[in-house]
């Protein structure tokens, strides 16, 4: 085929379509080093923060239904190194942040950060404190943490209260604006081939300052989480992940990439129990790091029965799902929760999926992130793509596409498309004459590339849509 535009942003979420299970994704090899060289950089960061100012209660903006202080406990475990991976009942606070500390990689969208742009997370136990680094000027906003739980049920921490004491100049428009602000996130850490992981996400109603003002806003992947990760020089054989695999069991667990054949999942301590949910009450899920897994930090690749034909390249997708597996340890069921907020997940499916119109987010979450929203025409001449959301009676999008052409004619398409192999593919589209109606239709489909939207018309009467022009859009 031969491609029309070229690419102009850095960040594309359709990278997400190129991620294999394994070796691909964030963390890149030839960032190591550079991690490296910044964690000594953070710390010393970290150790000039004030922490005795870190407060237990959230701001007005980020409610929690609860939280704890955190605990006690001081010292770290003797020959446990940060993120070893081979922990047994590391669920205390000490034994998570010896997990957390040191620098973790920002991911936006769920995917590698583009040259330049890098922000490292670090975390340093012994002052109890984090900060956030961004690699082109070594600006950076620091401060207390205090772990908690968003309820005294769960197994072990799951959330922390960050209140920010430092920041400098050129981190944000406002960096006034963000000293002393407090924000809640709940988080998720695990082990992965080649790699930690680690999620956040914050709690509470709308954004804190820190989120609406920062490389944080508008950067989430799944479910509302930012993703972080670190290189490891680990590798895990299949034998060893079989060992591993829960059989014959029925479990919740952390889903953090999907492959649809296969997919890795961190066994979890799921607390059910009903909410008042403004005014409904809701079955809900309320997890956590479990205690009586021994290895709570593992994330298992587990094998979909008879899914061969589901397989795709992978992609993040963090998110609490409940499963099922047969003798073998392969997964005969997986239900997505609908994440609710304050930590809280609803059990099963919403009453609203009786409604033909509503579109379940364990459905169509993934493709909204990365299809969603107004693209711009990346060639030559002027055009421009808008994709909003449908109803799933007509395949769940609709798409508007204006093209212009070097003869001064113009192209105004107007689509449904649906879910297929990751792509959305027209099966309703139409071309407008110069009166406004319907002059022919067209058939194609839209796929995410490392280099933006890519549309093919595979059916078109139309000359300036043959099947072999790629048209590539950005946002």
């Amino acid at each position: 085929m031969r491609k029309r535009g070229f690419w102009i942003k850095g960040i594309a979420a359709g990278t997400a379509l190129s991620l294999s299970l394994i070796t691909a994704g964030c963390g890149k090899k030839e960032k190591k080093d550079q991690t490296a060289e910044n964690t000594a950089a953070m710390t010393e960061i970290s150790s000039e923060t004030a922490t005795e100012t870190a407060t237990e209660e959230a701001t007005e903006e980020n409610p929690t239904e609860e939280s704890t202080e955190k605990s006690g406990e001081t010292g770290t475990e003797e020959g446990i190194t940060p993120g070893d991976g081979r922990e047994t009942g590391f669920t205390s606070d000490d034994q998570i942040l010896n997990y957390l500390e040191g620098a973790w990689e920002f991911c936006p969208y769920g995917f590698d950060a583009p040259e330049g742009e890098e922000v490292d997370l670090s975390f340093t136990q012994a002052q109890g404190s984090c900060s956030f680094l961004k690699r082109s000027d070594a600006s950076f906003v620091s401060g207390g943490i205090i772990l908690g739980k968003t309820s005294d049920e769960l197994a072990a921490s799951d959330m922390f209260t960050l209140t920010i004491t430092d920041i400098t100049r050129d981190f944000c428009d406002a960096p006034e604006e963000l000293k002393g602000v407090s924000t809640d996130f709940q988080f998720m850490m695990g082990l992965m081939e080649g790699r930690d992981v680690l999620i956040l996400r914050q709690l509470g109603n709308g954004d804190s300052a820190l989120v609406h003002k920062t490389f944080l806003d508008d950067t989430a992947c799944w479910d509302g989480c930012w993703l972080f990760v670190r290189s490891r020089d680990l590798a895990f054989s299949d034998q060893q992940m079989d060992e591993w695999r829960k059989k014959d069991q029925d479990f919740y667990a952390f889903m953090w990439m999907d492959s649809g054949d296969k997919i890795c999942l961190q066994a979890v301590s799921g607390k059910e129990r009903d909410i008042d949910w403004y005014g409904e009450t809701v079955p809900a899920v309320l997890w956590s790091l479990s205690e009586t897994e021994e290895r709570p930090y593992q994330i298992v690749t587990y094998w979909l029965k008879d899914g061969e034909q589901f397989a795709h390249p992978g992609s993040f997708q963090p998110g609490l799902v409940h499963v099922k597996t047969d003798a073998e340890g392969c997964l005969t069921e997986l239900t997505r929760m609908e994440y609710l907020g304050f930590g809280a997940y609803r059990q099963g499916f919403s009453r609203q999926e009786e409604d033909p119109d509503y579109r379940s987010p364990a459905v169509y979450e993934a493709h909204d992130t990365l299809f969603l929203g107004d693209w711009r025409y990346a060639g030559q001449f002027d055009g421009s793509m808008s994709i909003e959301a449908a109803s799933p009676q007509v395949g769940g999008y609709h798409l508007e596409i204006t093209l212009s052409f070097e003869d001064g004619s113009r192209a105004d398409i107007s689509a449904d498309a649906h879910i297929e192999g990751g792509l959305l593919v027209i099966h309703s589209g139409s071309v407008k004459g110069e009166d406004g109606k319907e002059a022919y239709g067209v058939a194609g489909s839209v796929k995410i590339t490392d280099v933006g939207a890519e549309v093919v018309f595979t059916e078109s009467p139309d000359s300036r849509l043959r099947p072999e022009e790629v048209f590539t859009f950005f946002r």
